[in-house]
């Protein structure tokens, strides 16, 4: 069945935008011995545009333990580290490729990014979360759907549920159906093309599977990934039928006791608020 969506996919003529210039630049300068903050800086200073990303996704998510806003790149990169720094130009990076007047596009990356915020929240606070950061964590949430974003490029109607905020947020995967197409398999096309990391490219193909079949590079980031959108979709009084079926392993997997969860989201939902 993969291989008929991929194949369709392909006749489609679906483009998948090409790794910016600047991530590749900051990747190659990353594994290098002698990579300063000031390497960083100038390479994201670059491209205006990019960098006003960078800034905005910064300031809006503080990974969430932030307190301060940036005023400058040398400023973020210096509190935030390189390894933050670089998850966030990936993601502002995604969302200049993908961007677009499209008010679906709009509203799309709004949730994304309430997504994203919202799992590296899950991941500082969850008790078996480990060596997943929140860094990490908010990668994953701005990342999962890319192939959304780049599905309503290429169709007019695909998930028009996003080009309003009183709209009923689309089932993705029945939208998939429609044009006999998988957002997850498109969503890796980009990640192979950006070199992305093994457990973003695992989460984006197998964030809709039991989490007893996601590969184990992928496990701890899909269940915060899941935890975040249950969140999301409770305040948001969506649809949530995924969870019903895939909750309780989620729990399981987060390090969560059956009794604390309630309260465990409720604590999420209130630093969302206060960093939003």
């Amino acid at each position: 069945m993969a291989y008929a969506v991929l194949e369709a996919i392909r006749t489609a003529g679906i483009k998948i935008p090409p790794c910016p210039k600047v991530l590749i630049d900051l990747q190659q300068a990353l594994q290098g011995p002698d990579c300063g903050n000031h390497v960083i800086e100038r390479l994201i200073g670059r491209d205006m545009k990019l960098a006003a990303e960078v800034f905005k996704t910064a300031n809006s998510s503080r990974f969430a333990s932030m307190k301060k806003k940036f005023n400058s790149l040398d400023q973020a990169i210096a509190v935030l580290g390189q390894r933050a720094i670089s998850n966030i130009v990936r993601a502002a990076a995604l969302r200049a490729s993908l961007g677009g007047p499209d008010p679906r596009l709009g509203s799309f990356w709004e949730r994304a990014t309430d997504i994203a915020m919202l799992c590296s929240i899950v991941a500082d606070h969850a008790p078996a979360a480990g060596a997943f950061s929140p860094e990490q964590a908010f990668a994953a949430g701005m990342f999962h759907d890319c192939g959304v974003a780049v599905l309503m490029q290429h169709y007019p109607a695909y998930c028009h549920g996003f080009a309003g905020r009183k709209q009923i947020l689309p089932d993705v995967i029945v939208e998939d159906a429609t044009i006999n197409t998988s957002h997850c398999l498109v969503g890796q096309m980009v990640a192979r093309e950006w070199n992305l990391p093994d457990y973003l490219h695992e989460t984006i193909g197998f964030h809709h599977t039991p989490l007893a079949k996601v590969p184990n590079a992928a496990v701890i980031a899909t269940a915060t990934l899941r935890m975040s959108i249950h969140i999301a979709n409770v305040h948001a009084h969506a649809d949530d039928a995924e969870w019903a079926e895939q909750g309780s392993a989620v729990i399981a997997r987060l390090g969560l006791a059956e009794d604390a969860v309630e309260e465990f989201e409720s604590d999420v939902w209130a630093s969302f608020e206060v960093l939003h």
